[in-house]
């Protein structure tokens, strides 16, 4: 999975305390694979490990959706004096990757192919074939916005 954001935040709760709101909140499978197949009532299913206060979260599989963007927020909560660290990684699910390379991908062949020619046809031509990988780019952006802003309403920090 490639990071795409990486940010610290610092709670002014003991690292247990913060660690017990991933308990109530988050829906705890046994692994990814899991993770990528169910959809139940709360916003995110994860896996909690109490030993290593590390977690990994990820958006329930939405059932209708015909491309699954995959959001992943792998973190780990540490004590450092009275106050805990968190540390969050956002990255993007391998399938959804290739999903919005492989949409750029045909864009830009189907561009090539198509407009041989530059004329105004063409460009209508390159604006229609740009919309679909544009989209995709800008939905999963959005999805990491709002894992983001999900992750920092759970810990109440941010």
């Amino acid at each position: 999975m490639l990071t795409i954001r990486e940010t610290e935040y610092t709670s002014q709760e003991h690292a247990a305390l913060a660690f017990s709101r991933l308990t109530w909140a988050v829906d705890e499978v046994d692994g990814l694979p899991a993770i990528q197949t169910v959809e139940m009532g709360k916003d995110l299913v994860g896996i909690l490990d109490k030993e290593e206060m590390a977690f990994t979260l990820m958006f329930p599989k939405q059932l209708f959706y015909l491309i699954d963007f995959q959001v992943i927020a792998l973190g780990n909560i540490k004590l450092r004096g009275e106050t805990s660290i968190i540390n969050i990684k956002v990255k993007l699910g391998w399938g959804t990757l290739l999903h919005i390379v492989f949409l750029y991908a045909v864009s830009a062949l189907l561009i090539f192919v198509l407009t041989a020619e530059f004329n105004i046809e063409a460009i209508f031509k390159i604006l229609l074939l740009s919309l679909p990988p544009g989209m995709a780019t800008w939905w999963s952006y959005k999805k990491l916005n709002l894992m983001e802003s999900k992750v920092e309403e759970l810990f109440n920090v941010g």
